[in-house]
């Protein structure tokens, strides 16, 4: 009998707990696939530490719990990336931020903190964090050759932390989201009706904004529980309207394909790749999250990016990593870019100084349908 997992050990303790229907049935899928598959280390560490936070805070409370957990910085953890903002904004840009940096982080202070402030620093914390938000929406607004953020708000559900600017609630992670979404389609013109695949979506930031304002986008999430199961709570409830392929098992895309083709939003769990029609995609997206896999799991799923992408790949990761629960260490060169791929661009990234984003054309084709 072959060794089993950390994750399969793991399994009949994290189903002990307060554990959704939904999300049990997708660990218990994920629990009989393929061990390469399986979360690493890594991620068995977040995973835990999610199903608690859910179980403490719930859904309402996500953006300032489980969150942080993905790529929402927060206060008290982004003064490199401050820095980087002044240093790229305007004299008068600068001036704004800290003159109404005060009243904006008055705003910032409804709801609780706790999870993320030193209450003696709390002050201070509040007046950068509002000032890195007020830059990070300038910079996000002068990049925004899409018109994303003219459209779209930072959605209430999940508490996140906001301030207004011009008229809309804007968020670190919609700002973010805006950036990388227009880099994803910097070089060229929109697809008229973009099939999208966000592998890694954390609770669906990405995926809300490419779902809110790209007109006729259908985007499909692959991802480990509990993650899956936050970004189809989090998606279904603020995009009411989409039509949405929950997770369910199956054994055959031939059983499913009708459903999914009336969908604008699905969800599969990491094994059901393998189902996925070839050169499916028009684009598939990967944020922060192949440098807390293995070097064997980084390996395949740009194995599989390359079979299901018939277009571009986005990869924005850190420049250096060291996954310490697994014993990784990753750097921009160890990714197994393929030979045939053309990189589009291969840059630092703007806001965060630790971090490149790299975008690929895969085949220069289109998604076959």
């Amino acid at each position: 009998m072959a060794e089993q997992t950390e994750f399969e050990m793991a399994v009949p303790e994290i189903l002990a707990g307060r554990v959704d229907d939904e999300l049990r049935a997708m660990i218990e899928d994920l629990a009989g696939a393929p061990p390469a598959y399986h979360p690493s280390s890594f991620w068995m560490h977040y995973a835990r530490l999610n199903i608690e936070q859910l179980e403490r805070s719930g859904m309402g409370n996500l953006k300032r719990t489980v969150g942080f957990n993905y790529f929402t910085w927060g206060p008290g953890r982004m003064a490199d990336q401050l820095e980087a903002l002044r240093r790229v904004s305007g004299l008068r840009t600068r001036w704004r931020a800290r003159r109404g940096a005060r009243s904006w982080a008055k705003a910032l202070r409804e709801g609780s903190w706790a999870t993320r402030l030193d209450s003696s620093r709390a002050a201070s914390y509040e007046r950068d964090y509002a000032e890195f938000l007020y830059l990070l929406a300038r910079v996000a607004q002068e990049r925004d050759h899409l018109g994303l953020l003219a459209r779209t708000d930072e959605p209430a559900f999940g508490n996140p932390l906001v301030i207004d600017v011009d008229g809309h609630r804007l968020s670190e992670d919609l700002c973010n989201s805006a950036i990388e979404v227009n880099a994803m389609f910097e070089p060229g013109p929109v697809p008229e009706a973009p099939r999208i695949c966000e592998l890694g979506a954390g609770y669906g930031r990405v995926a809300h904004l490419l779902l809110n304002g790209l007109p006729r986008a259908r985007v499909a999430v692959i991802d480990i529980p509990p993650a899956l199961y936050i970004a189809q709570t989090y998606l279904t409830t603020v995009l009411p309207d989409h039509r949405a392929f929950r997770y369910r098992p199956f054994e055959r895309w031939e059983d499913v394909e009708r459903e999914y083709e009336r969908s604008e939003i699905a969800f599969f769990l990491p094994h059901q790749v393998e189902l996925i029609p070839s050169d499916h995609f028009d684009l598939v997206v990967n944020i922060s999250s192949l440098h807390e896999m293995t070097a064997e799991q980084v390996a395949l799923w740009f194995a599989e990016i390359d079979r299901i992408a018939a277009g571009r790949f986005y990869s924005k990761q850190w420049i250096e990593h060291h996954n310490h629960f697994d014993s990784v260490t990753i750097t921009r060169d160890d990714y197994p870019v393929p030979a045939q791929w053309r990189a589009l661009f291969d840059r630092n990234c703007p806001v965060q100084p630790r971090f490149f984003e790299a975008l690929y054309d895969v085949s220069g084709g289109v998604a076959t349908r």
